[in-house]
């Protein structure tokens, strides 16, 4: 697991990990949290983003497979 502090809020980083995933963004406790599947349909990594000032914190859990850096762009 991996805690990144970004100063992008986190609407704009959830927008963007949409746009990566394909997959909307669920709400969870007050966060956003993105799934990243491969194309076999296994999780990948999971992203909850939560707002923190100007910017956002987004927690990372990757999954069975590694999670490729083009997702790193969002954050």
């Amino acid at each position: 697991m991996a805690v990144i502090h970004s100063q992008r809020s986190a609407e704009s980083v959830v927008f963007c990990l949409q746009n990566k995933t394909d997959a909307p963004a669920m709400d969870r406790d007050g966060a956003k949290v993105v799934l990243a599947k491969s194309s076999f349909g296994a999780t990948i990594a999971s992203f909850t983003v939560r707002p923190e000032g100007n910017g956002s914190t987004v927690t990372i859990q990757k999954g069975s497979q590694p999670a490729t850096p083009r997702y790193r762009r969002c954050y």
